[in-house]
């Protein structure tokens, strides 16, 4: 959730699907409070479940068996636990997201990440592909 590429929130179910263009990657928001994780919904993205504190989606996320906390290396265990809000302003045209992470086995505190995305009405989500080129060869 950390690079600017467009998302998607779309209702399916009772849960919440949130399609991202980064890697085509795609989350499940659980929404049923009888919903439990098990070992083997240990995946690279988690479990989530998600509630709704009036208008602030918040999701927690657990059972993530990805070894990597960032992209400069710093570890996660599977006792790593997210806790995100996404929040629109009042009218709608930006989401402001916060994700606090704990992991007792790696951290002394829980990280704080903030950002916003901005609304873009005419953008769409296009498939990942990425491709890199060199010009120096």
């Amino acid at each position: 959730m950390d690079l600017g590429t467009p998302m998607q929130f779309v209702q399916e179910g009772g849960d919440i699907v949130l399609y991202l263009e980064e890697q085509d990657s795609v989350r499940r928001i659980h929404m049923t409070s009888d919903t439990t994780p098990t070992d083997g919904d240990r995946t690279s993205m988690g479990y989530s479940v998600g509630q709704w504190e009036n208008e602030t989606l918040v999701v927690v996320t657990t059972n993530v068996n990805w070894p990597w906390f960032d992209q400069s290396g710093v570890p996660q265990t599977e006792l790593v636990k997210f806790i995100e809000r996404f929040t629109p302003n009042p009218d709608g045209s930006i989401l402001n997201y916060t994700i606090t992470v704990t992991d007792p086995n790696i951290f002394t505190e829980p990280a704080l990440l903030e950002r916003h995305w901005v609304w873009e009405p005419n953008e769409e989500l296009r498939p990942y592909n990425c491709v890199w080129e060199r010009d120096d060869l």
